[in-house]
């Protein structure tokens, strides 16, 4: 049986000139590793990984980008 743990993935981009960053994608991780693993959980599918237990749904937050983005 797989893990429980859930995740939401946010990454977020700079907007070039100027001190913003807004959300680029988001999406839903789900742990695909065996329940009871050891360590961070992680989302094989969409190369993703995260700490937190299995029982709370957590946010990830991910910066991307070099502002050179339009």
């Amino acid at each position: 049986m797989s893990c429980k743990a859930r995740a939401l993935l946010i990454v977020t981009r700079e907007i070039a000139g100027t001190a913003t960053n807004i959300a680029e994608r988001r999406e839903e991780l789900s742990c695909t590793l065996p329940e009871g693993h050891e360590g961070a959980h992680q989302d094989e599918t969409k190369r993703e990984r995260w700490d937190g237990t299995p029982s709370k749904r957590v946010t990830v937050l991910r910066h991307d980008g070099d502002g050179n983005s339009q």
